[in-house]
């Protein structure tokens, strides 16, 4: 694949510069909640910096996406909603008045899984339908 066209996806999919971001609220009525947290095109640059060798960035990439798309097929397969997100600061918990810091090095991405009283996890996009799994309508984690 074209290295171009793969960048090209990257920042098409994840680019939210123009985007204002807000801290994302869990309501105190949410009981399940996914949502992908996608890295803002500064991150992005950073990350490219990191590797001395463009190809092997643009190969990082392109596993990135192809596991982040394993984890949308797994989604989609269950009926399960996710929401997309640009990378944020906080995720905010109103029933447990609590504040959460998204983890400043997240890659090209990563989900975050709440599910009242039992989980509020972040989670590499490979590990959704692995490691974590929707099983009887919750969440599992099987490993």
């Amino acid at each position: 694949m074209d290295i171009k066209i793969i960048y090209l996806v990257l920042l098409t999919c994840f680019s939210c510069s123009a985007q204002k971001q807000t801290n994302l609220s869990i309501s105190v009525n949410t009981i399940q909640k996914i949502i992908y947290i996608y890295p803002t095109d500064k991150q992005i640059e950073k990350i490219k910096k990191e590797y001395t060798n463009k190809e092997d960035f643009y190969t990082v990439a392109d596993d990135a996406n192809y596991y982040y798309y394993l984890a949308v097929e797994y989604l989609n397969k269950n009926n399960i909603h996710y929401d997309p997100l640009s990378c944020q600061k906080y995720i905010y918990l109103a029933e447990q008045n609590e504040k959460m810091s998204i983890p400043q090095n997240i890659g090209f991405g990563i989900f975050f899984i709440y599910e009242k009283n039992k989980y509020k996890e972040f989670v590499n996009s490979i590990d959704i339908g692995t490691e974590w799994q929707f099983i009887d309508g919750h969440w599992e984690k099987t490993q």
